[in-house]
């Protein structure tokens, strides 16, 4: 049985050693990436049903590792615990792996109870609030505390809150682009954004091949309903970013401050054509600035995700 090499390395593992994490990446290369620092190896599992990584989001870094044809044979021994990014989609995989291979369950809350999953543009979740709440991970971690604090179930297991991290290299002064959107999106919401590419002459970030340098844009369209690594990544390099209204979007931009909202798509015509006249210069800065206070600190990011490999270290779990 697979339980019996895992309650094993449970019971034997060193307070500091080096732990191995199953995942699932479900749209997280970029967060996925930024935890290449931590005391752990990450093995995504790779399966029908199962969303894939994508290398022209991001290349994998060295902890990172893709496991194929793992469920259907004896290859998930050796293990320390599950991360399942939300609490829709791959959670039931995760939580049933979970519970056969007697590991703990660690959680990423990405988005808040009140919009309940990462979805393009302004769709809604098409699930009943009573469906989502029971999905709790022994170990909860939310990118802020408004999204950990909406979650009222959060607190049935041990929750923390650690604020993602994005690099703030030096910006081109002399952006060479304008509008850049992210075109990472389910094929149905594809024609939207080509649709506006052809109107405002705007380059996708996410080609056939290598991603192109948001530095050199002045503006970046998000089209999803939460502020993601790919658009926090946005706002450090000086871009003006532009995203849907949501209450989710809210939490990180102020509108007109630090970043544009938008309602629809007429709504976000409007501000583009905005932009090209130059009338929101001021938030490059600004949104910069917001992320040097608050996404930036990669020793406090490490560190928080090493205090939580350092519990699962020194805990036996127990699945009741």
């Amino acid at each position: 049985m697979l339980i019996t090499p895992n309650i094993i390395r449970s019971a034997t593992r060193g307070s500091k050693d080096r732990l191995k994490c199953l995942s699932v990446c479900r749209e997280n290369e970029k967060y996925l990436a930024t935890l290449s620092d931590i005391n752990c190896d990450i093995y995504i599992l790779l399966a029908d049903g199962l969303s894939g990584w994508k290398p022209t989001i991001s290349k994998m870094p060295q902890n990172v590792f893709a496991l194929t044809n793992a469920v259907e044979h004896s290859g998930l021994v050796g293990f320390d615990f599950i991360m399942c990014h939300g609490r829709l989609h791959e959670f039931d995989f995760a939580y049933s792996l979970s519970n056969a291979l007697h590991l703990p369950l660690v959680t990423v809350d990405h988005v808040s109870e009140n919009v309940k999953q990462k979805l393009p543009f302004s769709a809604s979740a098409k699930v009943e609030i009573d469906h989502v709440l029971p999905r709790v991970g022994d170990i909860n971690i939310s990118n802020s505390n408004e999204i950990r604090d909406s979650w009222k179930t959060s607190t049935y297991g041990i929750s923390i809150t650690i604020p993602p991290y994005v690099t703030a290299k030096n910006i081109d002064n002399e952006k060479q682009h304008k509008v850049i959107i992210d075109n990472n999106l389910p094929a149905n919401f594809t024609g939207q954004v080509e649709a506006l590419s052809n109107e405002f002459d705007c380059a996708v970030r996410f080609g056939e091949g290598a991603e192109e340098d948001i530095s050199k844009f002045k503006f970046y369209v998000n089209t999803w309903n939460n502020i993601d690594n790919k658009t926090l990544e946005a706002m450090a390099c000086g871009c003006v970013t532009m995203s849907p209204r949501s209450p989710e979007t809210e939490i990180v931009i102020t509108d007109g401050e630090n970043g544009l909202l938008f309602e629809d798509i007429d709504d976000l015509r409007r501000i583009i054509k905005e932009c090209l006249e130059d009338k929101h210069q001021h938030i490059s800065s600004n949104a910069r600035q917001f992320i040097l206070d608050n996404h930036s600190n990669k020793e406090e990011f490490d560190k928080k995700w090493n205090q939580v490999l350092s519990f699962i270290s020194n805990s036996f779990f127990t699945r009741k």
